[in-house]
């Protein structure tokens, strides 16, 4: 456009020289002349216009060429939902449906109000809280191995899957069309929870953290349907499979938000609150809301759009966070997860190194606290509750003790070794103790690529190669992890031969911690850190730089997002963990060797473990 716009320009310039380049002219050519000057630079003033005219509505049919070919990718489904429901929403114009998710159709500016969703259009728990048979035939529904309260989500979720079994014809037409928007059992066969348990087994290893966390995802929902069948007299199963109801629930984990603590606006009393407390919710960290439109949007840590609600508005409210040029994705942030979590709960990982990490040096138990608040767990909520059976965690314990770390001979038993197999037995108790706290066995590590920012699209690769931890630029911190390796390593002649007396005056204090005592029980508390990252490492079936260049071949659009592709993402980001744990342990256990008798029995460090038989004496003397 510019370049017409500058050749008529110069074209007009010629025609008003040509009379100053005449000579000998007389008046009337003159005044012809410039009558003729006149009529051409009103000519080319028009022209001019139109063409400017002409200029706005080819780039106005432009934009609109663009956005008609991107709805063209758009599911009809969702342009139809959109149309319905931004006559009671506040929709900007400016945003458009692709496929599934949001794109900006114009440069947005930071801090662009894009949609205002009203509590009317949103499903909250409380909402499901409130229907009669939930109330009457739900409500009392416990998880059976812990008697604990089932989430609010699961109700949520049950309702959802009670609603979408039934006639609609009680919802208006809105609620109606987004609840057969949201994803099918077919479409939701990505998310680990519909996959076969031998699968999870085989993809992730029954070693790893991601797998337990993806387990216990698993185990919380397949015994939240057990518990809505056993409370309603099997009445929920008649309306509902247990198929529909893990849909329902994959739905509500990965596609609700939090609009903070039930509130008066939603008409809530004390009475209301009492009645929810005395079944097990608890409100004050907030509620669990879908909220159509809003779930539209996909993650990243580092988001371009956020949202908030606003309880005078009673509504969810989305703002541009940064500047967005057109053509590229709306993203906000679900919160922060680790990958192992996103991946449990969501069904997906990012790739580019702009999520948590973490490894668990718990490889021979299987922790009870699963990691996910009060939303499940695998021992009961109740304090003093006998429900909780630690006997086989107690089995599974030994084997921690299995080196003898500081002895010259292996702890045989009481009759050989009766004060060392008294403290041996000691520390089995105190292990016991912290077996569940988390803080003690695993270590997160910060994103890898923190300046990471989300890519023009979903669709497409993110990840500029592939996220590799720096052990110098890396911050993290394992002293608890120590504190619990010291409580495997300490032996008689620690603190000042105390040690046995210290662990027996501690028993039942969950808060007691060994301190740092000397160079030599520091020395075997870091050669157990290095041993027990190390041999996790060693459990996967592909080193660290066989994964690496394993998903390098698979880092292209064509395998993006492939149940492959995130698997080999979580197990990169675990390895590169446990790799800097087992390294930076080892390298500081060398330094302080150097330090030490090597010929002094507490400073003995084996390289193989004890006979099974004297691990198995521990269980043989409770």
């Amino acid at each position: 456009m510019g370049a017409k716009k500058r050749n008529v320009a110069s074209t007009a310039g010629k025609k008003r020289r040509r009379p100053e380049a005449g000579s000998g002219t007389d008046e009337s050519t003159t005044t012809k002349a410039s009558s003729r000057n006149i009529d051409n630079q009103r000519i080319s003033e028009n022209a001019f216009s139109q063409l400017k005219f002409a200029s706005v509505i080819l780039v106005v049919a432009m934009m609109m060429g663009i956005a008609w070919n991107k709805m063209e990718h758009a599911d009809p489904m969702m342009i139809s939902f959109l149309s319905a429901i931004c006559r009671s929403a506040s929709c900007a114009p400016f945003v458009i449906p692709v496929r599934r998710y949001l794109q900006a159709a114009r440069p947005i500016k930071r801090g662009e109000t894009l949609y205002t969703i009203p509590r009317s259009l949103q499903f909250w728990d409380l909402d499901a809280l409130r229907d009669e048979f939930v109330r009457e035939h739900l409500i009392s529904a416990r998880h059976a191995k812990t008697g604990n309260a089932l989430a609010s989500g699961a109700f949520l979720a049950a309702w959802i899957a009670m609603k979408l079994s039934q006639s609609q014809d009680s919802m208006d037409t809105v609620q109606r069309s987004y609840l057969k928007l949201l994803p099918s059992s077919e479409q939701s066969m990505y998310h680990p929870l519909m996959w076969e348990k031998q699968n999870l087994k085989e993809a992730l290893g029954t070693h790893s953290l991601n797998y337990a966390v993806a387990l216990a995802y698993r185990d919380m929902v397949e015994s939240e349907y057990s518990a809505l069948v056993k409370a309603s007299n099997s009445r929920y199963s008649d309306m509902v499979s247990e198929l529909d109801y893990k849909v329902a629930r994959i739905n509500v984990l990965s596609r609700s938000f939090n609009p903070g603590p039930g509130s008066p606006e939603e008409d809530m009393d004390n009475d209301e609150m009492e009645f929810y407390g005395e079944h097990g919710f608890n409100f004050t960290s907030g509620c669990q809301a879908l909220v159509p439109i809003l779930d539209m949007l996909n993650h990243h840590p580092n988001p371009n759009v956020g949202y908030r609600y606003v309880k005078s508005k009673r509504a969810f409210v989305i703002d541009s966070k940064t500047q967005i040029p057109a053509g590229w994705e709306l993203f906000d942030s679900y919160g922060k997860f680790t990958d192992s979590h996103l991946f449990a709960k969501f069904g997906f990982v990012n790739g580019d190194g702009s999520g948590w990490t973490q490894a668990s040096i718990a490889l021979f138990h299987r922790m009870l606290d699963t990691g996910m608040d009060l939303e499940f767990s695998y021992h009961s909520h109740a304090v003093g509750s006998s429900r909780t059976d630690k006997s086989v965690q107690r089995k599974h314990l030994t084997r921690y003790l299995q080196y003898d770390d500081g002895y010259v001979d292996c702890v045989e038993g009481p009759a050989s070794h009766p004060n060392e197999f008294a403290l041996k037995k000691l520390k089995l108790e105190h292990l016991l103790q912290i077996a569940n706290n988390r803080k003690r066995w695993i270590v997160n590590a910060p994103p890898r690529s923190p300046a990471s920012r989300p890519a023009e699209s979903s669709s497409t690769v993110n990840a500029n190669g592939i996220p590799e931890l720096d052990p110098q630029r890396t911050n993290i911190d394992f002293s608890k992890l120590i504190e619990t390796c010291r409580i495997i390593s300490v032996v008689n002649s620690d603190y000042d031969g105390k040690a046995l007396d210290m662990l027996k005056e501690n028993l039942g204090n969950p808060d007691f911690v060994l301190e740092q005592n000397s160079d030599s029980l520091e020395h075997r508390a870091l050669s157990c850190l290095a041993r027990l990252a190390g041999t996790s490492l060693v459990q996967y079936s592909r080193n660290l730089e066989e994964e690496k260049t394993h998903l390098l071949s698979l880092n292209d659009n064509q395998n993006y997002q492939s149940a492959e592709w995130t698997i080999s993402h979580l197990k990169l980001g675990e390895m590169q963990v446990l790799h800097l744990l087992s390294g930076a342990a080892f390298s500081i256990a060398k330094r302080l060797e150097e330090t030490l008798d090597k010929t002094a029995p507490e400073n003995t460090i084996r390289d193989r473990p004890c006979p099974k038989k004297f691990i198995e004496a521990l269980m043989n003397n409770q």
